[in-house]
């Protein structure tokens, strides 16, 4: 799965965004015939689908949903389930991972609908994790996961520990506490709304403070680490803050550059700062920058580092 390092320790894994979704894994199975009551089911193939995991049965005409786990699988078009069939279905359903409707980079979640992942590892053993909901409307979910370890049927809430809203995006995020290790998860929205992505980040090791990854100072002449950050975003400026001291408490200039689409590693953005900021033989100054990212994010500031123009110049020589 797709994952992101910001400065050594902290780390942020997607679930779903506009780009990637643990949901890709699996993609929907044309039910043939479901009857109420009954405890198997006939589905087109049986291929793709494991024993063990949980899916969504959506009856497409009727809206009906239930949740199921294959208990064994029977034929190449026949399952036997955990559970027994709340409702009959004849060619018109699907068995699913999410009953969300997808819209451009956006999932429209109405009032109960279901977002399952595939059981993946997400984190350490040994460490905790955040779940992370971006949404637009100020409603809540059930967050559930299901760990490898658990009984094929058992399933275990977590409470919102937190809601607060962006102040960038003007989306809410919902935060909850959730344990590491090889599991599955199951999100269903208690209102309508739509919902941008999901992340899971590690919580022993820091909670990732902005999507768009902290600057890392190569060299004292203003060279920088590239530009990376969460959900596709592209780089749209960086900001260059030039002070006396590393305090940058006072008399701070701000040098704002535009954006760019080089990949190389190292950004030398000397020539650029200087034109912006010209110095004087002898002249030093302290600098840290942040990237800014099309998608309204922008990085922590870098650490800060000290630029003295005859030293720099002393040394090409």
């Amino acid at each position: 799965m797709m994952s992101w390092e910001y400065g050594y320790t902290r780390y942020a894994f997607e679930l779903f965004t506009d780009n990637f979704s643990l949901r890709d894994a699996f993609q929907d199975v044309r039910v043939i015939e479901t009857i109420a009551g009954d405890d198997s089911i006939d589905l087109e193939t049986t291929g793709t689908i494991a024993s063990g995991e949980s899916y969504l049965i959506i009856d497409r005409k009727t809206g009906a949903q239930q949740q199921v786990t294959i208990k064994e699988i029977l034929t190449g078009r026949r399952v036997l389930l955990h559970e027994i069939m709340q409702f009959s279905t004849n060619d018109t359903a699907v068995l699913s991972k999410s009953s969300w409707e997808y819209v451009g980079n956006k999932a429209e979640a109405s009032a109960g609908a279901t977002y399952m992942t595939v059981m993946t590892k997400l984190l350490d053993d040994i460490e905790q994790g955040r779940l992370i909901i971006s949404h637009t409307e100020d409603v809540r979910f059930t967050v559930e996961y299901h760990s490898e370890n658990d009984s094929p049927t058992d399933w275990t809430e977590v409470p919102c520990t937190r809601t607060y809203t962006d102040d960038v995006s003007g989306n809410y995020r919902s935060i909850y506490d959730v344990p590491g290790g090889r599991m599955a998860f199951r999100i269903t929205a208690l209102g309508d709304t739509d919902v941008d992505h999901i992340v899971l980040m590690s919580s022993t090791t820091g909670v990732l403070p902005s999507t768009v990854r902290t600057p890392k100072v190569i060299a004292a002449d203003f060279k920088l680490e590239r530009f990376g950050a969460l959900y596709d975003a592209k780089h749209a400026g960086t900001e260059i803050q030039l002070a006396a001291d590393n305090y940058f408490a006072d008399a701070v200039e701000t040098v704002t550059l535009p954006a760019s689409g080089d990949v190389a590693p190292v950004w030398n953005l000397k020539d650029a700062v200087l034109a912006a900021h010209p110095m004087n033989p002898g002249e030093s100054v302290w600098w840290r920058a942040r990237y800014r990212a099309d998608d309204g994010n922008v990085s922590l500031w870098s650490e800060s580092a000290q630029y003295g123009q005859v030293a720099v110049e002393d040394n090409d020589a």
